[in-house]
């Protein structure tokens, strides 16, 4: 995928917006191409394997045309209900209750958090969190990463005065459930993490972890195949070709 091929394919989208005559059509077309499966937000999903010199600019070609479709979309959605006969017949009866305000909807990261927690809860997992500024002891030295790991250094994870960091994974939930539970443990442990990554298109200095943790007799590597399995056929559909 390239420049002009996203280019090409914003041009057909902004025709395809401009021909629906129904907020039905301009929807089908929105889900097309900005949906979760939709064409533009796969593109945006093969950017982690271009070389790094294209990943810059087909990124920013990429967000751009997902922006301004959007763009191009809310404008037809608004010209499509200011043509709606209903709305140039209805008469106005102030007696009716006020049209709500429009209050947004859930970040894309919450959905997914909650789709990731339903699926794994289904299994019988349950969910534990823990705290974004940890001390040293759970995010490093429980882990077996003493001093003079490589993890430690000044350039991968933000210190904080007194002896803490911010968390660089979330397996210091994990710690701090073992040191409380007794096993069988089966959790999940999703939550925000954070290292010194520069900000390109698929890095941050902030980003999200989902781990899993599961501790009693009889746990085999069939189980955790089985795991990834049943999970990867949930999260991204029975006929994506998903293999493991």
């Amino acid at each position: 995928m390239d420049e002009k091929s996203i280019i090409d394919i914003s041009d057909t989208a902004a025709r395809e917006v401009a021909e629906a005559g129904t907020p039905q059509a301009l929807d089908t077309v929105r889900v097309k191409y900005l949906g979760r499966k939709g064409i533009l937000t796969g593109v945006l999903r093969t950017i982690s394997s271009l070389d790094a010199a294209e990943r810059g600019r087909v990124g920013k070609a990429a967000n751009d045309a997902k922006g301004g479709l959007a763009g191009l979309i809310s404008r037809r959605a608004q010209e499509l209900e200011e043509a709606s006969p209903r709305k140039k017949t209805a008469a106005l009866d102030v007696s009716l209750p006020g049209v709500g305000q429009w209050t947004g909807r859930k970040h894309l990261i919450s959905l997914v958090t909650e789709e990731l927690k339903t699926i794994f809860t289904g299994m019988g997992f349950s969910v534990a969190t823990g705290p974004d500024v940890e001390d040293v002891y759970h995010n490093f030295g429980a882990l077996n990463m003493p001093e003079g790991h490589p993890a430690r250094e000044q350039g991968d994870t933000f210190f904080v005065n007194g002896g803490f960091v911010l968390r660089t994974h979330t397996s210091p939930v994990q710690i701090r459930v073992m040191e409380n539970t007794a096993p069988p443990i089966r959790m999940i442990f999703p939550g925000r993490v954070y290292r010194k990554d520069a900000w390109d298109a698929v890095h941050s200095p902030e980003f999200h972890q989902l781990e899993c943790l599961y501790v009693d007799r009889g746990v085999t590597f069939p189980d955790l195949k089985g795991t990834l399995a049943y999970f990867a056929r949930r999260f991204f559909g029975p006929g994506t070709g998903v293999r493991i």
